[in-house]
């Protein structure tokens, strides 16, 4: 993906000076932080306000979204008119810079980011790019294969999930 972009990225067991070089290396500008309670006991450096400022230092914006994009927030749910309108804020920072989503986990596939919002995302053509465990891009299809091993669609493991919610 050339130009402006949505990716995604997880920090996970990643220290700070790597992800800062990830998102270096892709040309991020924007880090939009969907975690839900964007929190980390095992790294504070990535609870919301070190980050900020961390990021602020690299020249990186940053913005939480975790409220309404968050997997834990009960309201990361197509049907959700929240959920549905900063789906498009965060479609809309993408049409003119690099903007990552973050969440905690690192590969993709293992986080809501990919099951949920990056679902959501292309099923309204959106394009995303995960940045994986070993920083490199995979696309939301690429990643959902590794989901499902390919034997279902992502549509069935979303609908399990909502099930599963409710």
């Amino acid at each position: 993906m050339n130009g402006p972009g949505l990716y995604s990225i997880g920090y996970g067991n990643r220290t700070m000076g790597d992800f800062l070089a990830l998102l270096e290396d892709h040309g991020i500008g924007t880090v939009v932080d969907v975690r839900s309670v964007p929190f980390s006991s095992f790294h504070p450096e990535f609870a919301r306000d070190p980050l900020r400022a961390t990021l602020q230092e690299s020249g990186v914006v940053y913005a939480w979204m975790g409220d309404t994009l968050g997997g834990r927030c009960g309201g990361a749910a197509p049907s959700n008119i929240a959920f549905r309108s900063s789906l498009r804020r965060l479609a809309l920072m993408g049409t003119d810079r690099r903007v990552a989503f973050l969440c905690a986990e690192l590969r993709p596939e293992s986080c809501h980011r990919v099951r949920i919002v990056g679902a959501a995302l292309e099923e309204n053509g959106v394009a995303v790019r995960h940045i994986d465990e070993h920083g490199r891009l995979r696309s939301q299809r690429e990643v959902v294969h590794r989901l499902t091993g390919g034997q279902v669609t992502l549509g069935a493991v979303v609908a399990e999930l909502a099930a599963v919610a409710a």
